[in-house]
């Protein structure tokens, strides 16, 4: 770490001052120079690359778990911890949850839908219970955390929530609940088993 930080500030003061500064030998510092690259440093480098990839690809929302998915998915074995680790070094992290906000009214005179399900999830095959939740977005202000901050207009509400909600959410995002695949290939692993 010495040498490397030696390297990048060479041109400002000599190397002998930066090398007595940090409490080492020019010639450690020019024999680290000519010493080839590790396999391990190798590797790293190769791993960023995919690691940034993969980043890129879940629109800068996934974190280390994820990233670590889809490399384990690509067969590119590569621990958790290292998966992080280079993500942190990169300055790459997932979208920070916002906190909850309560939205729920209860006391109010309209209708309320009956509970169809009466919280029995479970199913005998695919597509015979749906279940999810509500969001409010705001158009002009705060929106749901993976997908941004606000909208600036109805048609760009739209639009993003159904880039978000159609080619994301529904065909990309790994979901823990499903075993870390999306739920489009969760899908079709269930058609794929019951055929």
């Amino acid at each position: 770490m010495r040498f490397r930080f030696i390297a990048a500030e060479k041109a400002t003061p000599a190397v002998t001052i930066l090398c007595r500064c940090l409490c080492v030998t020019r010639s450690g510092f020019y024999a680290w120079r000519r010493r080839p690259e590790s396999r391990h440093a190798q590797r790293d480098r190769c791993l960023r690359v995919l690691v940034r990839t993969s980043h890129e690809a879940s629109r800068r929302r996934y974190g280390s778990p994820r990233v670590h998915e889809d490399l384990i998915e690509q067969q590119i074995p590569v621990s958790r911890k290292r998966v992080a680790r280079l993500m942190r070094e990169e300055g790459l992290q997932a979208r920070a949850r916002k906190r909850f906000k309560v939205t729920t009214m209860s006391d109010h005179d309209q209708p309320v839908a009956a509970n169809l399900l009466a919280r029995q999830f479970e199913a005998a095959a695919p597509n015979q219970r749906w279940v999810g939740d509500t969001t409010e977005f705001v158009i002009g202000g705060s929106g749901k955390s993976e997908l941004g901050e606000h909208f600036d207009s109805h048609g760009d509400a739209k639009m993003e929530l159904f880039d978000y909600i159609e080619v994301f959410y529904n065909q990309r995002r790994r979901h823990s609940t499903l075993g870390q695949i999306s739920p489009a290939a969760f899908e079709s692993r269930m058609a794929t088993q019951a055929a």
